[in-house]
């Protein structure tokens, strides 16, 4: 990533939201002969977030953003282990679904299924062994 860096915004639709992929440290206490250590590697990651800075040393997400203006869940990479970072768009338009009991958040709740509970049970069946129930 080269320019200018991005700053911190007042408003979450101006947030840029990223996928980070990076190396974390790792520590492997038990490696101590050669041929354990030749199968020691550091642990690569996926980070979803809102992009804050990035400098040569440190770049900061922040996982989510409140309607005050605060973020929450910070979390600082060190910017030399970080393999790739992809911009992410956020579409207003919503995507398609196959499943046909899926409810998009988009769209209402039908009234059949709002309040609807499964069928009462006693809680016996999954938490008494079969020995301890009552014939």
């Amino acid at each position: 990533m080269t320019g200018e860096q991005p700053q911190v915004s007042e408003s979450p639709d101006k947030l840029t939201l990223v996928l980070v992929k990076w190396h974390d440290a790792r520590i492997y206490s038990d490696a101590r002969r050669e041929a354990t250590i030749a199968n020691c590697r550091m642990q690569l990651f996926s980070t979803v977030g809102y992009l804050l800075r990035r400098d040569k040393t440190t770049t900061t997400i922040a996982f989510e953003y409140n309607d005050e203006g605060e973020y929450r869940d910070v979390l600082l990479i060190p910017t030399g282990s970080i393999l790739s970072i992809e911009y992410l768009l956020i579409s207003k338009e919503p995507l398609p679904y196959k499943d046909k009991d899926f409810i998009p958040w988009w769209e209402p709740i039908p009234p059949a299924t709002v309040g609807a509970h499964p069928p009462a049970t006693t809680g016996l069946e999954h938490s008494t062994p079969n020995s301890a129930r009552k014939q």
